[in-house]
């Protein structure tokens, strides 16, 4: 008994001493991202023009919860940073290094390493709704009615896919010279190099098993379906695999390794970044399709 309650107590002064390092770190600065916060300086820019009912409220709203987004991942960020850094110096002792970890790091990382994937989408998602209220004000003959709606009360909702939807939007935003910048900006967010560098940590944890963080495979045996050869003579006495035209269960052994989370928080910084650059680019174009619009009275 008296072993448990050193062992607990052991580990309780482990997490008490670590955060207590962290807290130094977030004091003393230095922790990336170093941009500041993004600000909530649109509400009168927008609040400014006359907007169809109820354009004023979605473009406003929709706006600030992109941005509070935005924020939450730079926090999410700079904390993940400070982490890595006190976490650094127990390495040499894995196990302390993985309760430090599971205790404050990777929900962190988890979190941001979801945010490419859900920010292109949401990005996709608040501009399509933005610039749609936009045509409704500006356009008489503008009708208020996206691609995949129903047309019909029996109709089947058609859900469609990323692709999909950034094909609407860039049609959507077509009128506008600053369609290129942002449609650009928005498909360089969680692109296959990202993908490839975090070994496709969102998609695989969203459905099947995703790679860990710091330590530890998963997946070490792979089940695949692929066609079968046979080997073949050849005239001149040499063997070749030759399809059969027959679909076999195949098993690979390897396994997925762990992210190192250094790499991986550099990896999802520079995706935050690009987030912002197609954020700002976002607000040009929201600008140039409010330009257009009358004063409100």
């Amino acid at each position: 008994m008296d072993e448990e309650k050193n062992d607990i107590e052991e580990y309780h002064q482990l997490l008490r001493t670590a955060f207590d390092a962290y807290l130094e770190q977030l004091r003393t600065g230095g922790l990336e991202p170093s941009e500041g916060f993004l600000p909530y300086d649109f509400e009168k820019e927008i609040a400014a023009r006359q907007w169809s009912y109820p354009g004023f409220r979605i473009v406003k709203n929709e706006l600030h919860e992109l941005t509070n987004e935005l924020n939450s991942w730079h926090n999410s960020l700079l904390y993940w940073n400070a982490w890595n850094k006190v976490i650094q110096p127990y390495r040499t002792d894995e196990v302390k290094a993985w309760e430090l970890r599971s205790e404050f790091l990777e929900p962190l990382a988890f979190y941001c390493l979801f945010q490419p994937a859900s920010s292109r989408d949401r990005f996709t998602f608040v501009v399509t709704n933005a610039m749609h209220q936009v045509r409704l004000t500006l356009e008489d003959s503008y009708k208020d009615y996206l691609e995949g709606d129903r047309k019909t009360p029996d109709e089947k909702p058609k859900y469609l896919v990323r692709k999909q939807k950034e094909k609407r939007l860039s049609k959507l935003i077509s009128i506008w010279p600053e369609r290129e910048e942002f449609m650009a900006l928005l498909r360089a967010i969680d692109d296959k190099d990202y993908k490839k560098e975090t070994s496709d940590y969102r998609n695989l944890h969203s459905h099947i098993i995703g790679p860990q963080l710091g330590i530890g495979y998963v997946r070490t045996v792979v089940r695949s379906v692929r066609e079968n050869t046979t080997m073949t003579e050849q005239p001149d006495g040499s063997y070749i695999d030759t399809p059969t035209g027959k679909m076999v269960a195949s098993y690979s052994i390897g396994g997925t390794p762990p992210l190192d989370l250094e790499k991986a928080h550099a990896a999802n910084l520079e995706q935050y970044r690009r987030a912002r650059k197609c954020y700002a680019s976002y607000r040009k174009l929201l600008a140039a399709g409010m330009e257009a619009m009358p004063l409100a009275k």
